[in-house]
């Protein structure tokens, strides 16, 4: 054995309002794809 573990990681916003409180932020949606364009760009 290396020490190695598979990992799994879920990035998503909310998309339906299922307890009246679910927002989605201005911006979010562009943050969100920023973040896993920059995740795929370093690994």
């Amino acid at each position: 054995m290396d020490g190695t573990s598979a990992r799994a990681g879920c990035v998503a916003i909310p998309t339906e309002n299922t307890h009246g409180y679910e927002v989605i932020v201005d911006g979010a949606i562009q943050a969100c794809a920023q973040t896993l364009a920059d995740y795929l760009a370093t690994y």
